[in-house]
């Protein structure tokens, strides 16, 4: 499956990326070379315990596949090791990327929002409060909705970033997402039935 090439409005680039069939096969592949690593070593050592060895040829044939199986002994574990690690990442990596993906879905949805209720806000305040007397109250709902779809692009940020950990250390602790609070409603302005101003300017994280 293809990674998304477009990473807005999250990051500028696949913040997760590789191949995790790629990785598998070459663990997969580190893992065979260990086995016939190990079948060999079971053959060189049944040389040398062969019975019945009397010339001093074949008495020093049977000592240097001794030697020889202790030695690729060292370089089967190395092979079995890196396979075994690599089996594990791919695990973790495919985990991660899975992640990332659907919290760049969560957080274009949520940018979208986000725009439109600026729009809608602004449209709302630009009429004269006189002539259209809820204006003030439906930008107040706008500039909410603005807030809660900022907060779900942060909370998209934030498991983006927990994706990318988790890839990067190819382990998955932790396990399941990160607990979503549900943002809380913080108004620019007062009662939308006065009209008054009481507030500062916008909250909400952009990223």
């Amino acid at each position: 499956m293809s990674r998304p090439y477009d990473w807005y409005p999250l990051a500028s680039t696949d913040p997760v990326p590789g191949d995790p069939d790629v990785v598998h096969s070459v663990g997969i592949a580190y893992r065979e070379v260990a086995q016939a690593i190990l079948d060999a070593r079971a053959n060189l050592l049944a040389i040398a315990d062969m019975d019945g060895m009397t010339s001093e040829a074949v008495e020093e044939i049977g000592t240097k596949a001794k030697e020889i199986a202790e030695e690729i002994s060292k370089v089967r574990t190395r092979y079995q090791e890196t396979g075994d690690a690599l089996i594990e990442y791919q695990v973790a990596l495919r985990g991660a990327q899975a992640d990332a993906d659907d919290a760049l879905v969560r957080a274009r949805a949520a940018h979208e929002a986000s725009e439109t209720q600026r729009r809608t806000q602004a449209i709302y305040l630009e009429q004269d409060p006189s002539s259209a007397p809820h204006a003030q109250m439906r930008a107040d709902e706008a500039e909410y909705a603005a807030q809660v779809a900022e907060g779900r692009l942060a909370t998209a940020a934030s498991d983006l970033a927990d994706a990318v950990r988790r890839g990067g250390r190819g382990g998955g602790g932790g396990g399941g997402r990160a607990r979503r609070r549900a943002p809380r409603r913080r108004s620019a302005r007062s009662s939308p039935r006065t009209g008054s101003r009481t507030g500062g300017g916008r909250t909400g994280a952009r990223t």
